[in-house]
């Protein structure tokens, strides 16, 4: 589809032709080019969202906002297309439920999200970020995402669900080709073997329950209904995508800046009690996880005709970085307050991990800068980006071991 052939209730001045997460521009800086989108119209038709359906785009928080606070009228079902990859057709849990559904699964799972239980797990995450820390400080080098900003927060995921350590590599590589493979056929392959394990694991805890999150869904009703296999399922998933990909994201774009902005890091390092303000900025200058939804009925969105089926893209990163809402949007301020930015989206669909993925970036940096408190991009090193969840490909760092 291309602006000729666009949907007949699509003005012709609504159109924008671009696509900012596979564009040639987007591997250098996808958010350089969302930041150009904003000087258009509030809302505009993008014949190349959405596998070539085409979909909407708000390049406005207030916007944003105001989709993502209303299920009724924009609903999120199917909105990831997981299930869809394989031949399937069951719902991420809770990400593709709309309310009431969405609203009693939410009940089911936040205890484990809650701030009592993160404040539990912290110990253990600090431990292990010391761990992979001290292994690499005494080397000089490191290659951040697959040494560090991955593992660390794939090992969280792994004790939440209740899987075992040994099985971190095989994990990473499923994510790596799930999320981050050109090749369709590769992608497909690790979709149904991540299926195949997820369903494996769900019916042996039925049997024989466990700790941790696979044997809780596997065992769960709500209501007095026992939750259904696929339901179980879909939990699961969402659990491995989330856990693996969207933290990774966001500590390369932290780190990234630390790198080349030591004069923060000498802040941080004097005063560790701005590095949650530092976070918050990351998260909102980064906001590194999009989403969609789908146009419920017919209707009159802000002068713009939306018909039912339509697609939205929720681009998180256009209202994190909004002028009208936030001064002087493309600057690092620690501390902005007020601070609503859409890193965790918004509306019933807030994430449900926000708390965990803070207290992850937040250990993250804190122990990072104990021990290694001076470091900076390889010399001629050519930092990429991927799509989907917005990432790094790779980020080689350099320090002083003697420091």
């Amino acid at each position: 589809m291309d602006g000729s052939d666009r949907p007949q209730h699509v003005s012709a001045a609504l159109v924008q032709n671009y696509d900012p997460f596979r564009d040639a521009e987007q591997s250098v800086d996808p958010f350089a080019r969302l930041r150009e989108i904003r000087g258009g119209p509030d809302v505009t038709f993008n014949p190349r969202h959405y596998m070539g359906r085409g979909a909407w785009t708000v390049s406005r928080a207030r916007l944003l906002r105001e989709i993502l606070q209303s299920p009724d009228l924009y609903s999120s079902k199917g909105c990831s297309q997981f299930s869809t990859i394989v031949g399937e057709r069951w719902d991420m849990i809770p990400l593709e439920l709309d309310p009431p559904a969405h609203t009693k699964f939410r009940t089911l799972l936040n205890p484990f999200f809650s701030s009592d239980a993160v404040n539990r797990l912290a110990p253990r995450l600090r431990d292990r970020a010391g761990s992979l820390i001290d292994r690499l400080k005494g080397v000089g080098a490191c290659e951040f995402i697959e040494d560090f900003g991955t593992p660390l927060p794939a090992t969280v995921m792994l004790e939440l669900l209740g899987l075992p350590p040994s099985q971190l590599e095989t994990f990473i590589a499923w994510e790596r080709d799930l999320l981050h493979q050109s090749d369709l056929a590769k992608r497909i392959k690790a979709a149904r073997e991540i299926l195949q394990f997820m369903r494996t694991e769900i019916t042996a805890r039925k049997a024989n329950p466990k700790n941790g999150m696979i044997s809780f869904v596997a065992n769960a009703a709500i209501e007095d209904e026992p939750i259904t296999d696929d339901e179980s399922l879909g939990i699961c998933y969402l659990l491995f995508v989330g856990g693996l990909d969207t933290v990774t994201a966001s500590l390369g774009y932290a780190f990234r800046h630390l790198a080349e902005h030591p004069q923060t890091c000498r802040l941080l390092c004097a005063e560790p009690a701005q590095i949650p303000g530092f976070v918050e900025e990351m998260l909102r200058l980064h906001s590194v996880v999009p989403t969609r939804r789908t146009v419920m009925r017919d209707h009159e969105f802000h002068g713009v005709t939306m018909k039912k089926g339509d697609i939205v893209e929720c681009i998180t990163a256009l209202g994190s970085l909004d002028g009208e809402e936030f001064e002087d949007p493309d600057k690092m301020k620690i501390g902005r307050s007020p601070n609503r930015h859409f890193a965790f989206s918004a509306g019933p669909h807030r994430c449900i991990g926000a708390l965990l993925a803070r207290c992850e970036m937040r250990v993250a940096i804190e122990e990072w800068l104990k021990r290694i408190p001076a470091f900076r991009i390889q010399e001629g090193a050519v930092i990429t980006s991927h799509a989907g969840v917005l990432g790094l490909d790779r980020l080689p760092l350099v320090w002083n071991r003697d420091q």
